[in-house]
């Protein structure tokens, strides 16, 4: 078996490794830190449990945003709701500023 098709455990020696190459990495690109390497790793778990957050994409940016799977669905980011954007069910994308 190849070590790309391996599944790794959270919470292994080597998925802490991976972990702490990926903060370091966020560290580089992202000054000063909005999350500390423990909300990382907690953010990690509750991933990888899949029974309170997961990933989902905005039906307006396109961009990947964590989603609260116990929450009413919602289908933009937050950056996006900010700026009044909203996309409805039928995926029609639309302001919600009076035009």
């Amino acid at each position: 078996m190849s070590n790309s098709s391996r599944v790794m455990r959270v919470g292994s020696l080597e998925s802490g490794a991976l972990l702490c190459q990926a903060y370091e990495a966020y560290l580089d690109l992202h000054a000063p830190a909005s999350i500390s390497f423990e909300h990382a790793w907690f953010l990690l778990l509750a991933l990888s449990r899949r029974d309170e957050l997961g990933v989902a994409t905005c039906g307006v940016c396109k961009g990947v945003r964590l989603r609260d799977l116990l929450a009413k669905r919602r289908l933009t980011c937050g950056n996006c709701e900010s700026l009044g954007f909203f996309a409805p069910a039928a995926g029609v994308i639309g302001c919600a500023a009076p035009c």
